[in-house]
C-alpha cells in the first residue's frame, strides 16, 4: 500500500509537470507577435511533452499489468525485421527537431523471412521503452538499435547511443521502484 501511494503521488506529480507545458505552450502559439523559428519550438517542445505524457501512461498501464500478473504472453512466430523497422517509422518522425539525433536500425541478418517464436507486442514494448530512453537520454549524436547474431544460436537486441549513460555508483539502482538519477536532463524534464 505504502509503495502504491508513493506511486500515485509521484505519478500525479509527474503528469501536472508536461501538461502544464502543453497548456502554457499552446496558449504562447497564438501569440501573434512570436517569431515563426519561436513557433516551431514551442511546437517541438508540445509535441515532447505530449509524447511523454503518453509514455507515461503506457508505461503505467504495463506496469499495473505486471504487478496484478495479468500480463497475457502470446507466443508465435515473428518477423523479426518488421518489429524493429516498425519501431524505426514510430520513431524518426518524433525524434525533436531541437536535438541533433541520427536514429540508425542494424540487422544482423536482411532476409526479410528471418524471425522466430516469441511474443511480438512484448518484445516490441520492451524495445520502444529502450530506444524511448536513449531518445531522452541523448542530447546529440547517435542513436543505434538492432539485433546481432550469437554463433547462429541466439538474438541479441542492442540499444546504444551517445547520450548522458548512467554513472557507475548510481548502476546500483537502475532497478529501484521510484529513483531517478540526478543529471542534467532529469533536472529538466518530469
Amino acid at each position: 500500500d505504502m509503495l502504491k501511494s508513493a506511486f500515485l503521488s509521484n505519478l500525479s506529480h509527474e503528469i501536472r509537470t508536461p501538461l502544464n507545458i502543453i497548456i502554457n505552450f499552446t496558449r504562447m502559439m497564438t501569440d501573434p507577435m512570436l517569431e515563426e523559428n519561436e513557433k516551431f519550438e514551442l511546437a517541438d517542445d508540445v509535441s515532447q511533452n505530449g509524447q511523454q505524457l503518453l509514455n507515461m501512461i503506457d508505461n503505467t498501464i504495463h506496469l499495473s499489468k505486471i504487478e496484478t500478473d495479468t500480463v497475457t504472453v502470446n507466443m508465435r512466430f515473428c518477423k523479426i525485421n518488421d518489429i524493429l523497422r516498425e519501431i524505426y517509422n514510430h520513431f524518426m518522425p518524433l525524434l525533436p527537431d531541437s536535438k541533433n539525433i541520427r536514429l540508425q536500425l542494424t540487422a544482423d541478418v536482411q532476409n526479410k523471412e528471418f524471425g522466430f517464436i516469441t511474443d511480438a507486442d512484448l518484445l516490441k514494448e520492451v524495445l520502444v521503452i529502450f530506444v524511448d530512453n536513449a531518445i531522452k537520454y541523448t542530447l546529440f549524436g547517435n542513436i543505434s538499435f538492432g539485433f546481432e547474431m550469437v554463433k547462429n544460436e541466439a538474438v541479441k537486441f542492442v540499444v546504444s547511443d551517445t547520450g548522458i549513460g548512467i554513472a557507475d555508483e548510481e548502476k546500483e539502482h537502475i532497478f529501484s521502484r521510484f529513483y531517478r538519477i540526478k543529471n542534467n536532463v532529469n533536472d529538466k524534464t518530469s
